[in-house]
């Protein structure tokens, strides 16, 4: 069976969940969405929190996917978001 990683980035918080391939979700957690700070910072505690649960559930993840607001389809990348710092603009 193949398992799959989701990342949903919202104002409040941001949850990560390890999902089986017929959408039953393992294992999920989530954390405070962070007010000030870099992306990279950011990045780093979310491939934190997707570790740990990949760890926990001894499953190998085959893909990701990410749901964040503001995405600019036309020009492919994030538009910048208002609830989020903007800091991660740069």
């Amino acid at each position: 069976m193949q398992y799959y990683l989701g990342v949903d980035i919202g104002g409040t918080r941001t949850k990560v969940a390890l999902v089986s391939e017929v959408g039953r979700v393992i294992n999920q957690n989530y954390f405070q969405t962070p007010k000030e700070g870099t992306f990279l910072e950011f990045s780093s505690q979310v491939k934190e929190y997707a570790e740990k649960l990949q760890e926990e559930a001894d499953k190998n993840v085959v893909a990701v996917g990410i749901a964040i607001p503001d995405y600019d389809f036309d020009l492919e990348r994030i538009s910048v978001p208002t609830h989020l710092p903007i800091e991660w603009e740069k």
